[in-house]
């Protein structure tokens, strides 16, 4: 049907590249393929012939269902957690729990890709908070320190910080990190 439409279309327009269909094998079972195809010109420019590849992609498609399902439990754990849980590389946001609202004001997405310079008092706190952090996380999986922070508005909290290395630590600096308001 669909898949049919598409090829005959390859033959007016010349090409079409990485599309996905649902088929149905000889045993009548759905399966989900890849179609890339090209059409050739005759020496008149136009187009005769359709060169397709076909990929069944059916357990790719699972796996990435799958992965899915994780990644939205996994964020819904995280966004259940009340305090500001931080997905760090160099310093710089990955990732930022709902929870972040609650700490600092932020809406998670506000964040990504901003320094967690965001979250101190001054340049100067930054630095000297680093200097404590991460040399304590370099001898050790993870490391807790109370300090203060400065929520979106401006006002000075009080956090209990707590850190985890994770992957990569020694080369980004992978870092886990929650603020709680204390």
């Amino acid at each position: 049907g669909k898949a049919q439409k598409s090829l005959a279309t390859i033959l007016e327009k010349g090409s079409l590249n990485n599309q996905e269909y649902k088929m149905l094998r000889k045993d009548k079972s759905e399966i989900i393929v890849n179609i890339s195809s090209s059409a050739l010109k005759n020496e008149k420019g136009k187009y005769y012939k359709t060169i397709c590849l076909i990929n069944d992609i059916t357990e790719q498609k699972v796996a990435e269902k799958k992965i899915k399902i994780q990644e939205k439990r996994f964020k819904a754990i995280l966004d259940s957690v009340p305090h500001a849980v931080i997905g760090l590389e160099e310093r710089k946001i990955i990732f930022a729990s709902a929870g972040t609202k609650n700490v600092f004001g932020w809406d998670a997405k506000e964040i990504i890709g901003k320094s967690t310079r965001i979250f101190y008092r001054s340049h100067k706190d930054f630095e000297r908070i680093a200097g404590l952090v991460y040399p304590r996380l370099a001898e050790r999986a993870t490391y807790a320190i109370d300090f203060p922070c400065r929520t979106k508005k401006g006002k000075d909290i009080e956090c209990l910080v707590s850190l985890a290395r994770a992957a990569g630590f020694e080369k980004d600096k992978n870092v886990v990190v929650m603020y709680e308001d204390i």
